[in-house]
């Protein structure tokens, strides 16, 4: 008799043997099933739209998938190595997977990828991408933008990217707290806009 198993897994499957004295054998047998691709090769990888990369310059994150194995993953997610990260947030994750990020600091970081094929398979890598120091934000900015397309709270000619004491009440802040990708669309409701981590910093 054939048979054909599809869906992977642990299977039993028992056997009677009815004999010409009326007695009857069992037997069993535990098979595990695997499915084909857990024998495919394929290796992970995690590539920079560009290795010549600028702090305040937004690049492209891919990962992708070498090999003839299905796509699809249980978890796919990426890390910056600045303490920031994300991930494929639908129902069924499928490679490749980009993301944009903006470094803001000139420095050397180490981003990786992590995607889980299934319980038994979870595939990383990782990239080193080295940052280098540029010259002042506000400085380049002035010089070939100028500074009228940026929200400015306390209307004293300076940016709030740029501004030391963004509201004008005498105390001053950390520069940076306003991220650079978004500083013209900035209104202040909404976290995405903001550094976070300068943030708290600030209110210690």
């Amino acid at each position: 008799m054939d048979h054909t198993y599809t869906i992977e897994g642990k299977k039993a499957v028992y056997q009677t043997i009815h004999l010409t004295n009326g007695k009857s054998i069992f037997t069993l047998i535990t098979l595990y099933v695997v499915a084909p691709h857990m024998f495919d090769s394929f290796a992970l990888q995690f590539i920079p739209s560009s290795l010549s990369l600028q702090s305040y310059k937004q690049f492209d994150l891919v990962t992708s998938l070498i090999g003839s194995a299905p796509k699809n993953m249980l978890f796919l997610g990426q890390r910056y190595g600045d303490n920031q990260h994300s991930f494929d947030s639908s129902s069924l994750p499928r490679l490749p997977f980009s993301t944009k990020y903006t470094y803001t600091y000139g420095a050397m970081y180490t981003p990786s990828t992590i995607a889980t094929r299934d319980v038994c398979t979870q595939l990383q890598a990782h990239a080193t991408l080295s940052i280098p120091k540029q010259e002042d934000f506000c400085l380049h900015l002035l010089l070939t933008q100028g500074f009228s397309e940026y929200p400015d709270m306390d209307k004293d000619g300076v940016p709030d990217i740029c501004d030391t004491d963004i509201d004008g009440d005498g105390i001053p802040n950390l520069l940076g707290i306003i991220l650079p990708q978004s500083a013209k669309q900035n209104n202040y409701t909404t976290l995405s806009t903001l550094n976070m981590n300068i943030l708290q910093e600030h209110f210690k």
